[in-house]
């Protein structure tokens, strides 16, 4: 039985996976929101809501951004879930 404090090291092993993808789905989150503001800016620069051929490239960029983030958190979430729920450690964070 473990003392007080003292964790066994395939416990202390999943903790720290635990804590790596929670990390990293915080990122992606972050990243995210980052993209979808960027997005928006982007729109906003454009004052009567049709963009000129100028601006399509910009919109296509941000909105390109604002995909791969959203596949990014996406996958994340579901790496998170999958550990906490099914205990599935993903093929990078096995020893």
């Amino acid at each position: 039985m473990e003392a007080a404090g003292e964790l066994s090291s395939d416990r202390y092993r999943l903790l720290c996976i635990e804590r790596r993808l929670c990390a990293d789905l915080q990122t992606a989150r972050s990243d995210k929101a980052a993209a979808a503001q960027r997005f928006n800016e982007v729109l906003e620069q454009v004052p009567t809501g049709i963009p000129s051929p100028d601006s399509n490239l910009g919109i296509k960029q941000a909105g390109s951004e604002y995909h791969r983030a959203k596949e990014a958190c996406r996958l994340a979430l579901h790496r998170f879930t999958d550990f906490l729920v099914s205990g599935i450690v993903p093929d990078d964070l096995k020893d």
